[in-house]
């Protein structure tokens, strides 16, 4: 019962999922860690990143916006930078190339731009920790 788990339960749990692939499970537990330590960064960026495994790029760039300004709110601008790089590397496509309609292209590319900025943090966010 989540309501019954300490922050960092919820936290672990929700790295467990992730790393076990139930990105639905994985954000359902950070979404909880969230509601009890809205402040805590970590967990909008893991849950920005299961988001993002489940392809909720829209939702995953809210995460990510809102984690770069607790990040930018606690002096840390390249934490802050990097995510907000991330948050419109999943938003804006890509220009299009030649051949096709580009949308796949499109696609992939912003998210390869989003997974290049947030590969630091995401090791850092996906981790267990005993907060």
């Amino acid at each position: 019962d989540p309501s019954q788990q300490s922050y960092a339960e919820l936290h672990n749990a929700g790295v467990a999922a992730a790393q076990q692939g139930r990105h639905p499970e994985a954000e359902q537990f950070f979404g909880a860690a969230i509601r009890q330590q809205p402040n805590a960064a970590i967990s909008w960026v893991a849950r920005g990143i299961s988001r993002t495994e489940q392809g909720n790029n829209q939702l995953a760039a809210q995460d990510f916006n809102y984690a770069a300004s607790l990040y930018r709110q606690a002096g840390d601008l390249a934490q802050a930078s990097e995510l907000e790089q991330a948050a419109k590397g999943l938003t804006t496509p890509p220009s299009k190339g030649k051949g096709g309609n580009g949308m796949g292209s499109q696609l992939l590319g912003g998210a390869m731009a989003a997974f290049q900025f947030l590969a630091p943090i995401a090791a850092k966010a996906l981790i267990p920790t005993g907060f």
